[in-house]
């Protein structure tokens, strides 16, 4: 092979490197399934609904007037139907423990997560869902729920839902403090 063709062949080459191959980005990759970690540092895309693990709680209870929900059953759901049993009219209190109790619930300061709770009870039984704020957790009702209607006991009717809006807040130090609890009404009107 002569010299020249040599060259040639060389600024063929190069050509085709420099301007040709990155007309070809070549395809993207793009990971469907399951990932590993906790955290998603990257724009993700939901091909489906998105559904939450274990996605219901449904509670019963007959028993009592009131209980302290545990930091497993906020971590566990994202929704609670709760069926209120026992005598008409009977109310039942849900107590939200302690902001210190929940160190996994909302680890660092501006964790936040979303719970609702929905009375199944039915509409003849005229029982209320009540809900009572543990020691450091500050309950704020949202002023657009149910046309600014504070009700008092803070409390959810049969067939509505009470809507949780949690997030850790600092402390004077920057540690994790208290938590508030922003709570939105939803109103059955049919």
């Amino acid at each position: 092979m002569d010299k020249k063709n040599l060259v040639l062949s060389a600024v063929v080459s190069l050509v085709v490197v420099l301007i040709i191959a990155p007309l070809f980005k070549g395809t993207v990759e793009r990971v469907v399934g399951a990932q590993p970690g906790p955290d998603f540092l990257n724009p993700v895309v939901f091909e489906e609904s998105v559904t939450f693990s274990p996605p219901y709680t449904a509670t019963t209870t007959n028993i009592g007037t009131a209980a302290t929900l545990t930091q497993n059953d906020l971590i566990s759901t994202g929704y609670f139907g709760v069926t209120l049993g026992g005598a008409d009219e009977a109310d039942f209190t849900y107590t939200f423990p302690a902001s210190t109790t929940l160190t996994n619930f909302l680890p660092d300061v501006g964790s936040k997560k979303t719970i609702s709770f929905f009375n199944v009870s039915s509409s003849t039984s005229e029982h209320v869902l009540i809900f009572a704020a543990g020691t450091g957790i500050d309950l704020e009702f949202a002023s657009s729920s149910v046309a600014g209607t504070q009700p008092s006991p803070l409390g959810v009717e049969d067939g509505d839902t009470a809507r949780f809006e949690f997030e850790r807040q600092p402390t004077l130090s920057g540690t994790p403090g208290d938590i508030t609890a922003r709570v939105y009404f939803g109103e059955d009107v049919d």
